[in-house]
């Protein structure tokens, strides 16, 4: 019985983590979390990383992504 408790816990975790993820990303330069659902996050036209309202402008003047 315990073991059955034990393996529907780890799969709520898990499935909890998942959540997670799909909800929030992290700006690559203040590491904060930006939720998905409120269009909280910006991608970089050039490299594709992800980055805050605040941060993705200082982020574009200095992108060195080379194509």
């Amino acid at each position: 019985m315990s073991e059955l408790i034990t393996r529907i816990k780890k799969k709520r975790m898990y499935k909890e983590q998942i959540s997670f993820a799909e909800r929030y990303r992290h700006c690559n330069r203040c590491e904060n979390d930006l939720r998905i659902d409120h269009d909280e996050e910006i991608v970089c036209a050039l490299c594709g990383e992800t980055y805050c309202k605040n941060c993705i402008d200082i982020h574009q003047k200095f992108c060195d992504f080379n194509y």
